[in-house]
């Protein structure tokens, strides 16, 4: 597990990674498309998300739900599928016993998705729904609102549900279109990850039987984008609610950037853990909200390091206060050894706890593979943490943390909030 996995890709240019964990009895299947909001128009804004839904409700050897469901069931396993700004996940975790069936069902779903008309008028429902949950729910709404004023006019900004207008609009023949061009092998990777140890040459025959499909090749450049800003910028939502919602943060430089890990590190500090500065400020030692933490999110061109936080509404200009003089504590000094090292260890710890499970090792690897065209080692995460300093994080905290460059998006019975 230390080593990198083998990387071996198939004649339709599939690319596919065998991972085995010593010990465990189960496997995750996963495959990985390169769909997602930035491949959307203003036009289909959502389709990614809603096609990741359809699957379920019908393939060519699974037709119906029910059938895919008492499929599932009957084996024991966890299932699910999940949509990003650059890819779509569809994912099986069952017993090894069961890999044959697993490999049949999730290349089903990425291949052969039915799409049957009467489904579909019933999932736009449910998707639509989906919508009116986040719009009434402001802990999840600002999120939405966040990106879309960090990443203004572009589809990384905007919300991977769609919108009403979209969703009602969108017609079947389109889900097809946008299928045929991005549900195809080149733009996949699979996972297999867990007790597999003495399956490989079997499962490397079955992943040829099952995912060796010529279903077209798509092959176009992925467009970035390029953001300036030169002021602060807010969005404040004024909406009757008990708690102010709000999100701080700034864009970073990209996921293979180098300052990766220094970025990582710089969140872990901020807002990682029950130690973390942001907790011990706002939480602990002046009980101004019940939750505050960081979140770092890394995309191609770009990305972003926040905090969030749900207050009083009478103590979010306070709360606003203390997460801007801690962001900005970090360009002023370098932090000390042992404040690094407990982030380190923090943040490594957190690794190992989550190679234990094989779904967290698909994805890893999985979005490795997608978004980098690389397959990092254990060793080398381990080593990149390991060899970040104070005087990095101080660096990239004053490359980051500019106070023209903040943005805030709130949520509550609020006016106005002080950058």
């Amino acid at each position: 597990m230390n080593g990198k996995p083998q990387l071996k890709t198939l004649s339709n240019h599939l690319r596919y990674v065998i991972v085995p964990i010593p010990g465990v009895r189960s496997a995750t299947v996963m495959a990985l498309v390169k769909a997602g909001t930035r491949y959307e128009t203003p036009e289909n804004n959502g389709i990614s998300h809603f096609l990741e839904h359809l699957p379920f409700k019908g393939t060519k050897q699974f037709p119906s739900t029910i059938k895919i469901n008492k499929t599932i069931d009957g084996i024991g396993a966890s299932w699910n599928a999940f949509t990003d700004k650059e890819y779509t996940a569809f994912y099986i975790k069952a017993a090894t016993t069961h890999l044959d069936l697993s490999l049949r069902l999730v290349s089903d779903l990425v291949f052969e998705p039915l799409i049957p008309a009467k489904e579909l008028e019933l999932e736009r429902k449910v998707i639509l729904e989906e919508i009116r949950m986040y719009e009434d729910e402001p802990s999840l709404k600002v999120m939405i609102n966040f990106e879309k004023l960090i990443f203004p006019q572009v589809p990384l900004g905007w919300d991977s549900l769609g919108s009403f207008q979209t969703i009602e609009a969108l017609k079947r023949d389109e889900f097809f279109e946008y299928h045929d061009y991005l549900y195809v092998p080149r733009r996949m990777t699979l996972l297999i990850a867990g007790g597999v140890e003495d399956q490989q040459t079997e499962l490397e025959a079955k992943i040829k039987t099952y995912f060796g499909t010529n279903k077209g090749d798509t092959q176009f450049k992925t467009q970035t984008y390029q953001f300036r800003q030169s002021q602060a910028k807010q969005d404040i939502f004024s909406k009757e609610t008990e708690q102010c919602h709000l999100i701080y943060g700034f864009r970073t430089t990209a996921r293979s950037h180098a300052d990766r890990y220094k970025l990582l590190l710089l969140s872990t500090i901020l807002g990682n853990g029950a130690s973390s500065r942001l907790f011990t400020q706002i939480r602990e030692k002046r009980g101004l909200a019940y939750y505050v933490h960081s979140m770092l999110d890394l995309y191609t061109e770009t990305g972003y390091l926040a905090a969030r936080a749900g207050t009083n509404p009478v103590s979010a200009q306070e709360t606003v206060k203390v997460i801007q003089d801690e962001f900005f504590k970090l360009t002023q000094k370098p932090v000390g050894q042992a404040e690094l090292k407990k982030a380190k260890d923090y943040l490594k710890g957190h690794l190992l706890l989550g190679f234990e499970d094989s779904h967290q090792v698909a994805l890893f690897y999985g979005k490795d593979l997608l978004l980098d065209d690389n397959l990092r080692s254990i060793d080398e995460v381990l080593d990149s943490i390991n060899g970040v300093t104070p005087e990095d994080i101080l660096v990239t905290a004053q490359k980051t943390f500019i106070k023209n460059k903040q943005n805030l998006a709130a949520i509550g019975p609020i006016d106005t909030l002080t950058l």
